[in-house]
């Protein structure tokens, strides 16, 4: 008898893959294989969903000294769309 495959949903922290893909220096973000990524993390499994959540950029945010605009993690957001988003 066959085992019947976990189900998984994914929810990733945008901004804080962002940043982790930038530190790798990865030359084009918007390249970034992210179906190819969610199935590395869910092997076998049934993927249900993929969430990609991007927090509220506050005012004290905006003035710090990290030079990324909101815009710059949205952007991510382009990879995300895959079979299950």
């Amino acid at each position: 008898m066959t085992q019947p495959h976990m189900r998984c949903s994914v929810i990733i922290d945008g901004s804080n893959l962002y940043h982790k893909l930038k530190s790798l220096n990865l030359q084009n973000l918007l390249s970034f294989d992210f179906a190819g990524f969610i199935s590395s993390l869910i092997g076998t499994s049934q993927l249900v969903s993929n969430r990609y959540y991007i927090g509220a950029i506050t005012e004290k945010a905006r003035k710090a000294a990290v030079p990324l605009g909101h815009a710059d993690v949205r952007a991510c957001v382009g990879f995300s769309q895959s079979p299950g988003a």
